[in-house]
């Protein structure tokens, strides 16, 4: 709008017109001037009111944005204490299986232990084994030398019929 108030002043002064003649500067251009000032002071005005009311509306927003931070800040906190409970637990569990750990490594030790006490029984039943083996073969030995003996026993008893017979023929005759 001041561009338009300016032309027209500068043609009512004459300071610009199309012949390049100027002319005195009179009363009423001064009201025309000041009219058109007072004009544009107005739509001035008009629009810091339009801005205030858009500053205004704003505030009202950056209120309303800073409560929801303020609530989302709270809810937060909240999801932090949560969170801090949750990591005392997730510590206390692994403290926990820490000792369940210490707990199984002595009961594999102890499994250890105990394989290499079966593993020596073991080897002592081998040897036990191997110790019956030979007595077996050594009774299978025996029960031969028993069977041999109780054959020339055998034998023995049939030559001692044989020599009782011949006592008993030899008795007859005397």
């Amino acid at each position: 709008m001041s561009g338009i108030l300016s032309k027209i002043t500068d043609q009512i002064s004459g300071q610009k017109q199309s012949t390049g003649s100027q002319q005195p500067s009179s009363g009423l251009l001064h009201k025309i001037t000041d009219a058109g000032y007072m004009l544009e002071i107005k739509e001035d005005m008009a629009e810091v009111e339009v801005a205030m009311k858009g500053t205004k509306a704003g505030m009202v927003r950056i209120e309303a944005g800073m409560e929801a931070t303020r609530e989302d800040t709270a809810g937060i906190e909240v999801a932090m204490k949560g969170t801090e409970a949750g990591m005392v637990r997730i510590e206390a569990g692994m403290e926990a299986t820490r000792e369940d750990t210490a707990g199984i490594e002595v009961a594999m030790k102890g499994t250890e232990a105990g394989m290499v006490r079966i593993e020596a029984g073991m080897e002592a039943t081998r040897e036990d084994t191997a110790g019956i083996e030979v007595a077996m073969k050594g009774t299978e030995a025996g029960m031969v030398r028993i069977e041999a003996g109780m054959e020339a026993t055998k034998e023995d008893t049939a030559g001692i019929e044989v020599a009782m017979k011949g006592t008993e023929a030899g008795m007859v005759g005397i």
